[in-house]
């Protein structure tokens, strides 16, 4: 019985185990500045969102309604 779950799940899986263990031993083998470029592209990402969720202009500290205005 558990034998032909675990098989089961290694056949829902197994691609998804493989991909992973590739993507794994691509970035094993990445330079120092291909990392480094990495991250800093993560984090440019990361900024441009938190522009986007800037607090909207309420000079007199007024509560907001549902649509934030």
């Amino acid at each position: 019985m558990i034998e032909a779950y675990i098989s089961h799940l290694r056949e829902l899986l197994g691609d998804i185990i493989h991909d992973t263990m590739n993507q794994i031993r691509k970035k094993q083998t990445r330079t120092w500045d291909e990392l480094q470029a990495e991250s800093y592209e993560v984090k440019e990402s990361i900024d441009l969102e938190d522009e986007d969720e800037e607090a909207p202009y309420n000079p007199k500290n007024l509560p907001l309604g549902w649509d934030g205005k």
